[in-house]
């Protein structure tokens, strides 16, 4: 026979006295959560929560009925380990999403990060000055002295002005 734990067994009874006591004064209904939370021995908070959960008795028109909800909440204490571990592991995924945060934050302090169109702007200006480069060599210098030379004359010569270019854009 396995053997219960107190302190289960002991809440247990306390929350039956105390939804015993509620009952006879309320007729079996708490009027506000501040009743219900008392007659459950949790705090208001407590109620507030376990109202956004599924299957939650909720409120009827004579207020919270104590039968369903100590009938709920022993239901709900039995998935307790269950609903801990979820929540555990929520806890310990925002954990880690603010630890990300903080890092990212004390990196980009650091000047490990630099903002994005800080970026853009400087790939754009890299951009337009291969462009430039590339059309001075290409339409303007190049087909002066192109003209006359062998295939692989001129292979040679477009290599060397792509070097040029190459070579111009690694200085900045």
């Amino acid at each position: 026979m396995p053997v219960k734990s107190a302190r289960k067994t002991s809440k247990k009874r306390t929350v039956k006295k105390a939804a015993k006591k509620v009952a006879k004064s309320t007729k079996g209904y708490a009027k506000t959560t501040e009743d219900l939370a008392k007659a459950l021995e949790v705090t208001r908070r407590t109620i507030t929560e376990y109202l956004k959960r599924p299957g939650c008795p909720g409120k009827e028109p004579s207020g919270y009925p104590l039968a369903k909800w100590i009938r709920w909440a022993k239901s709900i204490d039995m998935k307790r380990g269950k609903l801990d571990e979820e929540r555990q592991g929520a806890k310990t995924q925002k954990e880690q999403a603010q630890a990300a945060y903080w890092e990212f934050r004390v990196a980009r302090e650091r000047g490990d990060y630099v903002p994005k169109a800080e970026m853009e702007e400087q790939w754009a200006t890299r951009v337009g000055k291969a462009i430039t480069l590339l059309r001075a060599k290409f339409e303007n210098e190049l087909p002066p002295l192109l003209e006359g030379l062998s295939p692989v004359e001129i292979q040679a010569a477009n290599q060397q002005a792509l070097d040029e270019v190459i070579e111009s854009l690694h200085r900045g």
